[in-house]
């Protein structure tokens, strides 16, 4: 969709999706699925986690300045997404305690899993719970040396203690196995899917025998409403390329608590401002983009 304007070259958006395809698999590309290499590994299965609204403090003055700020079209495009990344962090703040409440319940059972987040102080008050708890927990952040990361994923895969890893998304999506669990919960969610797949795989590799569970925990007016969709369709347009075979539309659905909080289908935002978007990530299908919602 490369057009030319008064500052330059456009190439936000995407078209012809199959004959880019088909290109790339006749020239350049040669791709090796997990699937097809490792056709033993147990499957992957994905679901959305709405959190209890009790818990996410949705009424504060600065979520619904910054809600009010996502409608406002007199934004420019960069100026929505500098809205949207001060909205992405107080979202952080505002579920922490929702987050913290689920974690509480899954450490009450006996099952070992991973806790992703993004921003430090979800990642500190995750690590207040379980030290309150007396849960025997690493972490891994942009903090931990290289020494220290093997000796935690060591103490993590093999002490059976040793039951939750938090970890940061952008650091400890990469390079390390934690094969020891079969649960991998989001407590936050990141705008590359790349780094989402890669993170969902810590657990997903040679010696897996359980399947595999991902949770995205998700509250519903907050910086998610926004974030989630544009993930599915960023993730839509590189399978649409034969860069990936992943996808978010086809996850199972899970609510936390509140049986009355309102069904998926109402969960994601249909307004104006996911084109402007989609268009800014290099993804404006317009179906897809439009309205986004999980089949």
């Amino acid at each position: 969709n490369g057009k030319k304007n008064q500052w330059g070259w456009d190439f936000s958006g995407s078209s012809n999706m199959h004959e880019l395809q088909l290109f790339l698999e006749k020239t350049v590309m040669i791709r090796r699925l997990k699937s097809d290499v490792l056709s033993q590994l147990p499957a992957k299965q994905r679901q959305v986690v709405l959190l209890d609204p009790s818990h996410v403090k949705t009424t504060d003055k600065v979520l619904q300045h910054m809600a009010c700020e996502m409608h406002n079209t007199k934004l420019k495009v960069m100026e929505k997404r500098g809205v949207l990344l001060t909205y992405f962090r107080e979202t952080g703040i505002h579920k922490v305690k929702a987050v913290c409440k689920y974690i509480e319940d899954l450490v009450e059972g006996d099952q070992k899993f991973l806790c992703f987040a993004h921003h430090q102080v979800v990642l500190d008050s995750i690590c207040d719970l379980l030290n309150r708890k007396n849960c025997s927990h690493i972490r891994i952040d942009g903090k931990t040396s290289s020494e220290l990361r093997k000796q935690l994923c060591d103490k993590f895969q093999y002490n059976d203690m040793c039951r939750v890893a938090v970890l940061s998304i952008t650091a400890a999506n990469a390079g390390i196995t934690l094969s020891s669990a079969s649960l991998v919960v989001f407590a936050e969610l990141f705008w590359n899917p790349g780094i989402l797949t890669q993170a969902e795989d810590r657990v997903h590799r040679i010696g897996q025998q359980n399947c595999v569970v991902i949770q995205y925990l998700v509250a519903k007016g907050t910086a998610d409403d926004y974030i989630w969709p544009l993930v599915c369709n960023k993730l839509d347009t590189l399978g649409k390329a034969g860069l990936s075979k992943d996808s978010f539309y086809d996850v199972d659905l899970k609510i936390s608590a509140d049986q009355k909080q309102p069904t998926l289908e109402d969960f994601f935002i249909e307004d104006e401002l996911w084109p402007d978007f989609a268009d800014e990530d290099g993804s404006s299908d317009s179906t897809q983009a439009k309205k986004t919602k999980l089949q």
